[in-house]
């Protein structure tokens, strides 16, 4: 989990920093070698979890850490005896020591509300595909980078042939994992749930470093919030990409699912308009649709359900952490109201 790493991360920071005030005469310095195994932890933990607020402050303290003992890391590897400490040595341990205690506790008060797959009753599963828009979308093979990753939530895995399956489709300044909650309980209302992250070559959000698939997140996050009409001057150009993704995604899930099933489609924010128009273009695939920002109790359309998921961005926004998940369930029970009335009309 997520958040075991980061704890782990500033655990061996503070370690690593605490050691020059337990000096021995005359030893070796194994200890600043944690340093080092701080920065590759948090390097593994950008690639699991992308770039956000704790994965990039984790990164940058351990390498300031590791520069810091750059001579001390040089000399552990050397086989040299330390005898003693600097005292620039100590101040920059005391600065490092007091960040880490600031990441321990901002980790700890903002840690993410988990939901029990097994107390559910809920399988997730990944499959992970390699290629492009223009190629074709492969199951992903050894050495290969993942292009896409489709995330199915169900209380029957095992269950072939269906005939209904819901398809939700992120909102990029989240993505799956942030609407993690709502999905694993409107799974466990009784229905099998598909979502979906595209990180292909031949799509681009926003031209730059940030499309990479560890920051293509935080950077439309940013420019959300920073740059709000700017960010909305692009919509077009959003609702084109996702309809890109969408029929990328559809043969997909009827190669898994076969043709007889068909889906209904939910989605949030910048979803919603090529959504309308792929159900428009696909009606006998396509049963219906449902967009949660229109539901009022959910305060965050857009960023997913950062209340569990990322209180400390919720609190940034001014939303209090909703630990209770009343919010998401009230956000499940109108979509699956949503759901069984499209299917009684049909």
């Amino acid at each position: 989990m997520k958040i075991y790493g980061e704890l782990l991360i500033f655990l061996l920071l503070l370690l690593t920093n605490l050691r020059v005030f337990f000096p021995k005469k005359t030893r070796k310095d194994p200890i600043v070698s944690l340093g080092p195994a701080a920065l590759f932890l948090s390097i593994l933990q950008i690639f699991a979890w992308k770039v956000d607020l704790i994965t990039a402050y984790a990164f940058v303290l351990s390498l300031i850490l590791v520069l810091s003992n750059f001579h001390a890391i040089f000399r552990f590897f050397s086989r040299l005896y330390v005898d003693h400490y600097s005292n620039l040595m100590k101040f920059w341990a005391i600065i490092t020591i007091i960040l880490s205690i600031i990441g321990i506790t901002f980790t700890i008060l903002f840690a993410p509300t988990q939901v029990s797959n097994s107390k559910l009753g809920v399988t997730e599963s990944e499959f992970k595909y390699q290629g492009s828009f223009k190629s074709g979308l492969t199951p992903l093979e050894p050495f290969h980078d993942n292009s896409a990753s489709i995330y199915e939530f169900s209380m029957f895995p095992e269950l072939k042939d269906r005939t209904n399956v819901v398809i939700f489709v992120p909102d990029k300044r989240a993505d799956t994992y942030h609407y993690r909650p709502y999905l694993q309980l409107l799974s466990k209302a009784g229905f099998t749930i598909c979502s979906a992250d595209f990180y292909v070559d031949d799509c681009k959000w926003m031209h730059s470093l940030s499309d990479s698939k560890y920051l293509r997140r935080l950077g439309l996050l940013i420019q959300s919030i920073l740059d709000n009409q700017n960010f909305s001057s692009k919509r077009e150009f959003y609702t084109y990409n996702i309809k890109q993704e969408l029929n990328a995604l559809l043969p997909l899930l009827k190669e898994k699912y076969g043709p007889q099933c068909k889906y209904f489609i939910i989605t949030d924010g910048m979803g919603k308009t090529a959504v309308s128009d792929f159900a428009e273009s696909h009606p006998d695939e396509i049963t219906g649709t449902f967009f949660i920002d229109s539901i009022p109790e959910y305060k965050t359309p857009g960023y997913g359900c950062i209340e569990q998921t990322e209180p400390y961005l919720a609190y940034l926004l001014k939303i209090h952490a909703d630990r209770s998940l009343f919010t998401t369930r009230y956000m499940v029970l109108k979509s699956s109201q949503a759901i069984k009335e499209c299917i009684l009309k049909k």
